[in-house]
């Protein structure tokens, strides 16, 4: 069913019955050891151009004029003024989904030091993304991991996917780069597979791994929705440390300092006719 982002409450109700909950049922342990939260493919039930009972108050408030007549606009030709009725409803419906919805739920995490990760809709096609969205890069922002997908090995790595996250964290200073890895690869899937794609995955800006999934149960197993699951139930499991405190020390050192400029560039004074450059 339809959710309208753009309502005032719409992101302290998600809060209220997204996240809250753990607070309440686990007192004191989200930011400890509850302490990351991942929002897979956020649908609102609905697409741009986005309705709300308020969205000719909103657009008024931000763009001086009535909607109103001018509404046909987003669909069909009305002439030299077309683009700019359809870029000042999008400003106006962007500005409204961060304000009430994305950055709400954003700064519930923040307060409580929760990693925010994602893999939403578009993934790197940004005329999908911002059909779910709006705008994919101004909405995406309101994540600390922003993140994608990547399901099966036999095929192409998620490298769109991943280019234009990693561009969303560094653009707005986000920490980390989600990426959860190979549902749908099957149960024959095998650690050196893995290894080989994470390495790809990391080099197109992943810093930030969780592997898809954990079954609480396989009854019924002819039909596991995504399988496999990468855990306890796989021969190997018994020897995964190894391969899980490698990826750990990847994740960590390519998150150390991406999203600052720290390095001084030196030059001898008697090479330059300046003082030493560094920035």
């Amino acid at each position: 069913t339809a959710f309208d982002p753009m309502h005032p409450d719409s992101g302290r109700l998600a809060i209220g019955e997204l996240y809250e909950p753990f607070e309440r049922e686990c007192p004191g342990e989200v930011g400890r050891t509850l302490n990351l939260f991942f929002q897979d493919e956020l649908d609102f039930g609905c697409r741009m151009p986005f309705w709300s009972n308020q969205l000719f108050e909103v657009f008024a408030a931000h763009k001086g004029y009535d909607l109103h007549p001018l509404l046909p606009a987003l669909w069909h030709d009305m002439g030299p003024l077309t683009e700019k009725i359809r870029l000042d409803y999008a400003d106006a419906v962007v500005t409204r989904l961060e304000d009430c919805y994305f950055k709400p739920v954003f700064r519930w995490h923040e307060e409580r030091g929760t990693l925010f990760g994602h893999d939403n809709s578009g993934r790197g096609r940004i005329a999908e993304g911002r059909s779910h969205y709006g705008d994919y890069f101004r909405t995406m922002r309101w994540f600390s991991a922003p993140g994608c997908d990547d399901p099966k090995l036999h095929g192409p790595r998620a490298f769109k996917g991943l280019k234009v996250n990693s561009s969303i964290a560094h653009l707005y200073q986000r920490p980390r780069v989600w990426i959860e890895a190979f549902h749908s690869s099957g149960w024959g899937t095998q650690p050196a597979e893995v290894a080989a794609a994470l390495n790809e995955d990391f080099a197109y800006g992943a810093t930030v791994v969780n592997l898809h999934g954990l079954y609480y149960s396989t009854r019924g197993g002819w039909w596991e929705w995504a399988p496999p699951d990468f855990h306890f139930r796989q021969p190997y499991w018994e020897h995964s440390a190894a391969l899980n405190e490698s990826l750990t020390r990847l994740s960590w050192l390519l998150s150390q300092g991406v999203h600052r400029c720290d390095v001084a560039l030196v030059y001898p004074i008697d090479a330059l006719d300046a003082e030493a450059v560094s920035y």
